[in-house]
């Protein structure tokens, strides 16, 4: 929520030149600034997406030490990225914040490759905590279905969601 000084900038601004820039100029004015930080902080840096592997802690947490080293095995077996890709725990709705339309920029289209080590990382995070979970949950007894659904609410939980309202 805007605090008082940002609608005081805001309305100055609208004072000026109108809605030109829409109902809050200033988050459109530092769109580009805020979007060059975020893709020089995290795009092909490595160190990010090393730090951000550490979200292992997350799944261990909540599995415990014995699935959460089963989940890594079983992300390295063969398989298991199509398991992985069928069952939507890559799907944009579990990595990416939101959905790009065909007309994006010429950058969004770069921000692909920029995050290659980044999304690289969410997938080994995602991918343990999938078949950690899921291993956890036959050992319990639960069928496979049963087992596949309890997997996705594990990875949500400890990985995060990037959905609108997650956010």
């Amino acid at each position: 929520r805007p605090a008082e000084f940002d609608n005081l900038i805001d309305n100055t601004i609208k004072n000026l030149v109108g809605y030109k820039f829409g109902q809050r100029p200033v988050t459109y004015l530092t769109k580009f600034l805020r979007q060059m930080t975020y893709r020089g902080f995290l795009g092909l840096n490595p160190g990010s997406a090393l730090r951000n592997l550490s979200q292992g802690i997350n799944t261990y947490a909540v599995l415990g030490e014995k699935y959460t080293t089963i989940g890594y095995l079983k992300l390295f077996s063969r398989g298991a990225i199509k398991e992985l890709t069928e069952e939507g725990i890559f799907s944009h709705g579990f990595i990416q914040d939101k959905v790009l339309s065909s007309s994006r920029t010429a950058m969004e289209k770069i921000d692909k490759g920029l995050f290659a080590f980044f999304e690289g990382a969410e997938r080994i995070n995602r991918g343990s905590a999938y078949f950690g979970a899921k291993s956890k949950a036959l050992a319990q007894g639960k069928s496979l279905p049963e087992a596949i659904e309890y997997a996705k609410s594990i990875v949500r939980k400890p990985q995060f969601s990037f959905g609108s309202i997650d956010t």
